[in-house]
């Protein structure tokens, strides 16, 4: 059971804040990679520049015992992360970058030369609507590891913009699942020493194509540059439901094959 639901509008720049100490959280045992192209947060972006309505990012909220209050992000992981990674001059829109300036945090991050303002910059005017733009924020506390697990799997089995076997796995926990998405991060080279890592840490290991200057390049994954895999297939999970294919042929000593969806539906 979860409990004390809480629907809020919280200011951009008080969620960048909370993201710097690190207290946004992606648990990697049911979360999905980041996969955005640049073209998809751009977009995004503009939508909040803009003023339009976004969809509620939900998560659940837990105690730790450095940061305290923290928040484990059920839906929402891509918006965020490309609201962090625009703020931090990542990316422009519209030809623009975010004025690193304006927010205390980025700024030192200039003064320190950890990182490098690119122009042209946006207007102040527009780097304050983003900033004080209320995001929906939906969290509530959890009694259990379960509860977690099946709130995340409700959110996720619609089926909305996931591949089959993403919609298939979605909130699965099982140690065969676990076993899959483990050889999959080792062979993209997306894997972590943990599956809970902060959300400022979750771009190191993202996928991406070569207009974006941080992560793990799609095309150089084993998969691309053995022409085993196209690159969207990689961003749709198609390497790990090939790998469930091999893992359980393998454990089966099968060398029947059925079609690949009554394969895999009757294993968890």
């Amino acid at each position: 059971m979860q409990n004390n639901l809480n629907i809020r509008g919280e200011p951009i720049q008080s969620v960048y804040s909370e993201f710097k100490l690190g207290k946004y959280i992606v648990n990697r045992r049911y979360q999905r990679k980041l996969v955005w192209t640049l073209k998809e947060k751009q977009k995004f972006i503009d939508s909040l520049l803009n003023q339009y309505p976004v969809p509620l990012f939900l998560g659940v909220i837990f105690e730790d015992s450095k940061k305290g209050k923290c928040f484990e992000i059920l839906d929402g992981m891509q918006r965020l992360e490309a609201i962090t990674s625009f703020i931090e001059g990542d990316f422009p829109v519209k030809g623009k970058y975010f004025d690193l300036s304006i927010v205390a945090e980025t700024n030192r991050l200039v003064e320190e030369g950890k990182v490098i303002q690119k122009e042209p910059r946006l207007g102040f005017d527009l780097c304050k609507i983003l900033l004080n733009y209320p995001l929906p924020i939906s969290s509530s506390s959890a009694t259990s590891m379960e509860s977690i697990d099946e709130t995340f799997r409700r959110i996720n089995t619609g089926g909305v913009r996931l591949s089959w076997h993403e919609v298939r796995q979605a909130g699965t926990v099982t140690s065969f699942s676990q076993l899959v998405r483990e050889f999959a991060a080792h062979i993209r080279g997306d894997v972590s020493h943990s599956n809970i890592i902060v959300l400022n840490k979750m771009k190191e290991i993202s996928l991406t194509n070569d207009k974006l200057d941080y992560g793990i390049k799609i095309r150089n994954t084993f998969w691309c540059k053995n022409h085993i895999i196209t690159p969207s297939n990689v961003l749709a999970s198609r390497d790990e439901e090939l790998l469930a294919h091999i893992i359980l042929r393998i454990l089966l000593n099968s060398t029947f094959a059925p079609k690949p969806k009554e394969f895999l539906s009757h294993i968890p």
